[in-house]
């Protein structure tokens, strides 16, 4: 007894790990895995974070620039004292140090041009990732439905296969009896392999499309997850939108086209940045330097000497020596930071560079940005131009979606009456196999139909939300 316990227990409990082990995924998790995980979203945020760097750095260019320069060396042989301008024959170390700052006062504009028109690609590169954002949404949507779309054909033909299995069953019983012909098994087990041959394809198709959708989420696939459908339960119903409307929203909603007129913008400010290079330039330059070298030297005064001189005097017929007063000096090296101040010296200055002629380099960069802003506005007319060809034929394909569901319905309801008819009339024997599966597989075909209109009707409602549509 204790033995079949402790077995019921492992059994329980097994279940529950199962059980907890499926994961059952929502639309709004699934889109939120493919925010944080999709390898093209990080792509456009990584060129978007790229864009800020550069706006950044055009701003900052405006500040004055500071660099600092140190040298050390050494000369050998006949060298010119740097301190003496003399010529030495000795060897000599040496050091040079500086500091040195420069400011733009005026370039023609061009950094004003090309700050503004790197804050332009910045939202440009904004606008972009927040459509590929939109576009990866729209796309996990779509997949989501291919997924909910074949596990609701999966039931489908699960149904039909029980039917058909419980009518072989009939039939194999009423055969053992000699009552039928065998000829009518055959047919309904052809039938039913048929079945299966479907539901095997169905079933791939789920894989296939749950595979992908994990894709886009950029997480790894996981077989045994399950997938809510909570979110898609109202009754299709027919968009009163007309495009002309739907049109106007998307145009003002889509980051997609706001996204090209920044471009065109950047452009027109990258053209008036290389027409800058035209103007003259004006900047202010500032310098502080100073060196040292092992040949200076200096003379401390000791005082004044009296010294005896090879000159000589007779006095009352003496020979007397001559002596002289000088100025006593002692030479020694000059400390290095009595050098580095002696040598402190300042340089301030203003510049104005006038372009003349440098080989058409600024003629080029005219034309190519030139050429940017109209390929520029080319594609913002372009893609307003298939905007307006996608959103009519998203409208066109919301209307037959829901014209189809309709008709689909309309299918199913009256195949179901048929069916329920025959069906009678083959448990009574009044008609045959063929005629049985006739109209059973028109049934089965009308709620696939049915089905797939459906799930084809909430995409196409996606897609109009995607473009702006009341959802």
């Amino acid at each position: 007894m204790k033995n079949k316990y402790f077995l019921a227990g492992i059994i329980f409990w097994s279940f529950l790990l199962i059980t907890s082990a499926q994961k059952t995924m929502s639309l709004a998790a699934c889109i939120e895995a493919a925010m944080q995980n999709n390898i093209n979203i990080k792509q456009r945020d990584w060129l978007a974070q790229g864009a800020e760097i550069d706006h950044r750095q055009s701003r900052l260019a405006q500040l004055p620039d500071l660099n600092g320069f140190v040298s050390h060396g050494i000369n050998q042989g006949r060298n010119i004292d740097p301190f003496t301008n003399t010529y030495i024959n000795q060897d000599i170390t040496f050091a040079n140090y500086g500091l040195t700052s420069s400011l733009i006062l005026f370039n023609g504009l061009r950094q004003y041009h090309t700050i503004r028109r790197n804050a332009l690609n910045l939202e440009a590169s904004q606008l972009e990732t927040q459509q590929e954002k939109d576009n990866i949404r729209l796309s996990v949507v779509l997949q989501y439905l291919q997924v909910l779309s074949a596990t609701d054909q999966i039931q489908i033909l699960q149904n039909q296969i029980s039917t058909t299995e419980a009518q072989l069953k009939r039939l194999e019983t009423l055969d053992r009896d000699g009552a039928i012909s065998p000829v009518d098994i055959s047919d309904l087990r052809g039938q039913l392999a048929t079945e299966k041959l479907n539901l095997l394809d169905a079933e791939n198709s789920r894989q296939n499309a749950a595979i992908a959708l994990f894709q886009l989420m950029g997480i790894p696939y996981d077989r045994t997850a399950t997938f809510s459908r909570s979110e898609f339960s109202k009754t299709p119903i027919p968009n009163l939108m007309s495009p002309e409307e739907l049109l106007q929203r998307s145009v003002d909603q889509l980051a997609l086209v706001k996204a090209a007129r920044a471009r065109t913008a950047s452009a027109g400010r990258g053209l008036r940045a290389a027409k800058a290079g035209l103007s003259p330039s004006l900047s202010f330059n500032a310098g502080i330097f100073s060196n040292i070298s092992s040949a200076a030297r200096r003379d401390i005064f000791l005082g004044d000497q009296t010294v005896s001189t090879s000159d000589y005097v007779i006095f009352e017929g003496t020979q007397l020596p001559v002596f002289k007063t000088f100025p006593g000096f002692n030479s020694e090296k000059i400390p290095y930071w009595n050098q580095f101040s002696n040598n402190y010296n300042t340089t301030f200055s203003l510049n104005l560079q006038i372009p003349i002629l440098n080989g058409w380099q600024t003629r080029r960069q005219i034309e190519l940005a030139s050429l940017q802003e109209q390929q520029a506005i080319w594609m913002e007319g372009n893609a307003k131009i298939q905007l307006q060809q996608l959103v009519e034929q998203a409208h066109l394909n919301q209307q037959t979606a829901f014209r189809r569901y309709e008709l689909s319905s309309e299918q199913v309801d009256a195949f179901e009456s048929s069916f329920r008819a025959n069906e009678i009339r083959f448990n009574q024997g009044v008609i045959n196999t063929v005629e049985y599966m006739i109209s059973k597989n028109n049934l089965d075909q009308a709620r696939l139909r049915q089905t797939m209109a459906l799930y084809d009707w909430y995409l196409r409602r996606e897609v109009l939300v995607f473009y702006g549509a009341n959802n």
